[in-house]
């Protein structure tokens, strides 16, 4: 669960990165600055369904647990 947690974090800096560099990109560059921000955005949504689905397993099973 916290190397899902890690790379979703990571996944979020790049977005960050990514938004900042299409922000400040010139004219000739703002397609392709739009592209890695898209990019970035589908693996960052990636990376947080990974984590979502490790939060559940370990809730779920916790849950089981003390049963």
């Amino acid at each position: 669960m916290v190397d899902d947690y890690v790379t979703w974090r990571e996944a979020c800096a790049t977005v960050a990165a990514a938004y900042s560099n299409w922000n400040g990109a010139g004219r000739r560059d703002q397609k392709l600055a739009v592209s890695e921000y898209i990019d970035a955005l589908n693996c960052e949504e990636e990376a947080a369904t990974a984590y979502r689905f490790s939060v559940e397993r370990v809730a779920s099973s916790q849950v089981c647990a003390r049963r």
